[in-house]
């Protein structure tokens, strides 16, 4: 979702303007606000760029704190890797 919005104007604009949902139908609450957020505005230009921008930055941080736990990674199998939980074993496990 993160990569087609953010490199079609057209997708966003479908995503922003709720002409398509990455979301199951039943999670939306189409009531007075929904429909308030989802009319035509006079800062709908302003908005989608914004929007565009964000999408990118949040699509080049995700890729960024991710790449380590996806496959390939130095912690997709870090399960079985006994020196990792030795070093980390003093860590808290929560912040």
């Amino acid at each position: 979702m993160l990569t087609k919005c953010a490199s079609s104007e057209e997708a966003l604009a479908d995503f922003a303007f709720g002409r398509i949902h990455y979301f199951d139908e039943h999670l939306l609450k189409k009531d007075d606000v929904y429909n308030v957020v989802m009319s035509p505005g006079p800062y709908d230009d302003t908005a989608l760029s914004l929007l565009q921008y964000t999408l990118l930055a949040l699509l080049l941080l995700f890729k960024r704190v991710t790449v380590d736990y996806l496959p390939g990674g130095k912690f997709y199998e870090a399960q079985d890797d006994a020196s990792l939980q030795q070093a980390t074993a003093s860590a808290p496990k929560h912040n």
